[in-house]
């Protein structure tokens, strides 16, 4: 399983939810196996020391390396509800 965050992807990758034409902002991490985009919640909201964060569900998300060692654009494919 991989799970994608600053550390291990392009230092300005982007996500996208193709069938929405958007970009998915304020991303915490990104689960490729299990379709899983985290966010923060917005606004911002504090709960004791941790901020509060928002996973949505994907059918599929490719990373695309696009010439790069890491990838640079991750693809997001059938939101599930």
């Amino acid at each position: 399983m991989t799970i994608w965050n600053h550390t291990n992807s392009g230092p300005r990758a982007k996500v996208a939810d193709v069938e929405e034409r958007a970009l998915i902002l304020d991303v915490v991490e990104i689960d490729d196996q299990q379709g899983v985009v985290t966010t923060f919640q917005r606004p911002l909201c504090i709960q004791g020391t941790s901020v509060v964060t928002n996973a949505h569900q994907y059918r599929a998300i490719h990373p695309i390396y696009g010439g790069e060692k890491r990838p640079i654009l991750f693809l997001c494919f059938g939101r599930i509800e």
